[in-house]
């Protein structure tokens, strides 16, 4: 099954909100449990997905579009587990 353009998995919307709440990748991985590396590909394919990896900083736009789309609220519960 697809996903609707602009809507991401769970994992990968707590790790895109960590990201714009400012946490460095290895912030991220440390509090995903999971290994930098992973941190650095989930990153990649949200940018991909969302369409945010052709221009400017990709970081600064996820932090637009993860505040702009009130996932804070949607995925606060995720990530502060």
């Amino acid at each position: 099954m697809r996903r609707k353009p602009g809507i991401l998995p769970p994992r990968q919307m707590q790790c895109a909100t960590l990201a714009a709440r400012g946490h460095d990748d290895l912030g991220i991985a440390r509090h995903m449990g999971v290994a930098h590396h992973s941190v650095r590909a989930y990153l990649n394919l949200i940018y991909r997905r969302l369409g945010l990896q052709d221009w400017g900083n990709p970081r600064v736009r996820l932090a637009n579009w993860v505040y702009g789309r009130g996932a804070r609220e949607e995925v606060a519960r995720e990530v502060d587990k």
